[in-house]
């Protein structure tokens, strides 16, 4: 027990040991922040899994194909439905995309929230993250 007591009492020990911590501590937050990806980060979907998200006062449903390397993306927008009836489709708009590996679509509501669908390696899945938009028109 002394040994560990004089080790702390050397400075070059001390930061290696505060440093060793600190890493630790961040890696932990990240891998925390990383696992509640459901409002802070996103999902992933696999090809032909339905994907289903509220994007403010609209409805988007989507389904992507893999086909090469690329994910062919329908993607659907529409009115939200109150929880007492369903969705009508004669407001929907459809989005027929294809996009390349590390190609992605940005949608915003006019509420400020954003969604972005983002094709993954191989084509292999679908990421969709959500958040605020920072910018009604895209500039990017």
């Amino acid at each position: 027990m002394r040994k560990i007591v004089n080790a702390l009492n050397d400075p070059k020990i001390l930061a290696a040991l505060l440093s060793v911590l600190y890493i630790a501590t961040v890696a932990l937050a990240f891998a925390v922040l990383s696992a509640s990806g459901a409002d802070a980060g996103g999902r992933e979907y696999h090809s032909g899994q339905a994907i289903d998200e509220t994007l403010g006062a609209k409805h988007v449903s989507a389904v992507f194909i893999q086909e090469g390397a690329t994910c062919k993306l329908n993607l659907m927008i529409e009115d939200a439905a109150p929880a007492s009836r369903e969705p009508s489709m004669a407001s929907a708009a459809r989005l027929r995309l294809t996009l390349r590996s590390g190609d992605a679509v940005r949608v915003d509501a006019a509420d400020t929230e954003t969604m972005e669908v983002s094709c993954g390696y191989a084509g292999q899945a679908m990421a969709v993250d959500r958040g605020l938009a920072t910018t009604v028109l895209a500039s990017d």
